[in-house]
């Protein structure tokens, strides 16, 4: 053992090598969890982007059908957030997709030999779906519009 102003440096310098030794531990401790904690928050933050998302998400477009690109041209220069899709299949199979999906507004139907109409509202995201069919104009098909 060494004695004296030497021995006390000696002592400090141990001293020292200790204290960093175990402030490297608790830094890669820190580090790991502050690791952790970052892809906690950065899992939460893309679920709640995707709740979001969905909630306010517009309603799907029915498969197969075609936007209708002179409406909805004429729905954008009026500012209207809406658009306009048609298809071949029949009133009665389109409604029942929406139906599916959504909440049915009854009091919006109108069926006649000549016209079908109806309207589906889809709650959390503010969207509705209004569906029609006249006769006179059969070669457009089931004529499918969604907007807020």
């Amino acid at each position: 053992m060494i004695s004296g102003w030497a021995g006390l440096k000696e002592r400090a310098c141990r001293q020292k090598e200790i204290d960093l030794l175990l402030c490297s531990e608790r830094t890669e401790d820190w580090r790991m969890e502050m690791k952790m904690k970052m892809k906690t928050a950065a899992l939460l933050l893309a679920l709640f982007a995707a709740v979001v998302a969905f909630a306010f998400a517009a309603p799907p477009v029915y498969p197969g059908a075609k936007a209708v690109d002179e409406l909805n041209k004429a729905a954008k220069t009026a500012g209207q957030d809406t658009m306009t899709y048609n298809t071949a299949d029949p009133f009665e199979k389109v409604h029942e997709f929406y139906k599916s999906k959504g909440t049915d507004v009854e009091r919006a139907h109108r069926t006649s030999p000549r016209e079908k109409f109806a309207m589906v509202r889809f709650q959390d995201s503010g969207y509705a779906v209004s569906i029609s069919w006249k006769e006179d104009s059969k070669d457009k098909g089931t004529i499918i519009h969604i907007g807020k």
